[in-house]
């Protein structure tokens, strides 16, 4: 593929191309679900939702090729809180471009205590390239917690409290939100434990690793390619369901012209 996402961080990582929920195609999905989502230690192909953002309206010219390339990632679905809080954008495009995630503001999930204690540690995200493809590597590092980042998150917490109506009892929680809140909470124990054992990297090392794919950006073994072991006169098949067919009609601007259904 010519785009892929490596999660080699212990948290589960929720991604979108950016500006896909105000296409009208998405209309009909909830935003909160509007995401893909990579877990721990996994690996996906990445390709473009819209391939193309139309600028027929007035006042609005095409979308650039770095401008489709544009990549939301967070730490919960986006269309959450912290989702949102977590969100950096990130172009496929440029290459050695860095975001940098923060477990810390799951604190919601995490309580304000484990909030804290993660301050320091940041996710951070990388695009390199492997061959022809980009890749957009996700890895552990260590920070210096600076007397700003502390002041900052606790006036979150002071300003922005958890609201009143909304239960902490595990009972009124939807099943798949339980589900997330837990991973989010192993997660942060995983990071914890790395932390507090030295295990996590500074920025320089995070980066050089993330960049080349070695150390903990190493494909393990799961990701390798199997080696193909399908005879002469093997058969294979595959059922395909489709709900009707677009054809969109562009031009090399591009520029939506017309539509097919």
């Amino acid at each position: 593929s010519l785009f892929r996402i490596e999660n080699h961080s212990p948290f589960q990582l929720y991604y979108s191309q950016d500006g896909i929920l105000a296409n009208p195609t998405s209309s009909e999905r909830e935003f909160s679900k509007s995401c893909d989502v990579i877990n721990p230690g996994g690996r996906t192909s990445y390709s473009l939702d819209v391939p193309w953002r139309q600028g027929k309206y007035e006042d609005r010219s095409p979308a650039s090729h770095q401008d489709l390339l544009l990549v939301r990632c967070a730490l919960a679905p986006l269309g959450t809180r912290e989702g949102a809080e977590s969100t950096k954008v990130i172009c496929f495009d440029r290459v050695g471009e860095v975001i940098r995630l923060s477990p810390s503001k799951l604190s919601t999930t995490l309580g304000s205590f484990v909030a804290a204690e993660l301050l320091g540690v940041r996710v951070l995200g990388l695009v390199a390239t492997d061959g022809p493809t980009r890749v957009l590597r996700f890895i552990l590092m260590q920070k210096e917690v600076t007397p700003t980042s502390v002041i900052g998150n606790a006036m979150r917490e002071t300003i922005y409290p958890v609201p009143s109506f909304i239960s902490t009892e595990s009972s009124s929680i939807p099943q798949d939100e339980q589900s997330r809140h837990e991973r989010v909470l192993t997660a942060a124990s995983e990071t914890s434990r790395l932390l507090n054992t030295g295990r996590i990297l500074n920025e320089f090392a995070a980066t050089r690793e993330a960049f080349f794919g070695i150390g903990g950006c190493k494909s393990s073994g799961q990701y390798e390619q199997r080696k193909c072991s399908y005879g002469v006169g093997d058969e294979f098949s595959c059922k395909l369901v489709f709900s009707g067919f677009i054809f969109s009609i562009i031009d090399s601007s591009p520029s939506e012209l017309a539509v097919l259904s």
